[in-house]
């Protein structure tokens, strides 16, 4: 299968064995999205030799629309049962920056990864679920209430919604968004 891996710092299209584990599904990419931290990382030399690629919705071998939330965990530790993945005793992974990522054809994805899409929402477009789920968890933490402004300062333009997807999560909460900074560096893909 064809993947994009970092390669002496550069994005680069190269043959990869196509994944197999028997303890997770198969998902066939639709699409990906491209998020800042991963252009930070390619920057910052933290990528090498690695399939970036966290944003990702796809089908299962069976036909099934997914979207994949990027977090790994054991399940089973004390912090994951309560709900803590991120804090998992085992050390958790994120797909796309610790381990491979789906900026190729296919990836492997446990069950406790993938979120079947409801009817009507495009495979392709359920890439931005996961940064819409981190704008909701923003919100949330925030407890903003109706009539609210909220400002957001962007520090790095860059080609995906993931920099400004709080903006509209917070108009259609009632709460007024103010855009209060944004840096002249913007970059293309």
């Amino acid at each position: 299968m064809r993947v994009v891996r970092i390669i002496d710092g550069e994005p680069t299209l190269t043959d990869a064995p196509m994944p197999a584990d028997p303890n997770q599904f198969r998902v066939k990419v639709a699409a990906v999205g491209i998020c800042g931290s991963d252009l930070h990382m390619i920057d910052n030399g933290m990528a090498e030799g690695r399939v970036l690629g966290h944003e990702i919705s796809g089908r299962l071998d069976d036909g099934t629309p997914v979207a994949v939330e990027p977090l790994r965990s054991c399940g089973h530790c004390g912090n994951c049962r309560e709900g803590e993945r991120h804090r998992c005793d085992a050390g958790a992974d994120i797909i796309g920056v610790f381990s491979d990522g789906g900026m190729g054809e296919y990836l492997m994805v446990p069950a406790e990864a993938l979120v079947r899409l409801a009817s009507g929402i495009e495979v392709t477009d359920a890439s931005l679920v996961e940064n819409l789920a981190v704008a909701v968890h923003a919100v949330n933490r925030a407890r903003m209430q109706s009539g609210e402004r909220v400002g957001e300062w962007t520090r790095h333009l860059t080609p995906t919604r993931s920099a400004t997807s709080g903006v509209p999560l917070a108009v259609t909460s009632s709460v007024t968004p103010v855009v209060s900074g944004t840096s002249t560096r913007i970059r293309h893909a």
